[in-house]
């Protein structure tokens, strides 16, 4: 599977990015925000560099909800 795996990469994560080529990852699209992420596009792994949200656990995000339908 390694090369078919689609990441999105949002703030500064270098480690993070140097990690996964290192490993063959090598779809990875960078994004200053999360919200810059487009809606049609589907990823097997978001990474989000948030400091203020240290200490967070066992969260998950839901991205809308549209007509009464909710989409993760």
């Amino acid at each position: 599977m390694k090369g078919k795996i689609r990441v999105a990469v949002c703030g500064n994560l270098p480690t993070a990015c140097n990690y996964l080529l290192k490993n063959g990852i090598v779809c990875i699209d960078k994004f200053s925000d999360a919200t810059e992420i487009p809606d049609e596009q589907v990823y097997h792994l978001i990474l989000i560099y948030a400091p203020q949200a240290e200490g967070l656990l066992n969260t998950r995000y839901t991205r809308s909800v549209l007509a009464g339908e909710e989409t993760d």
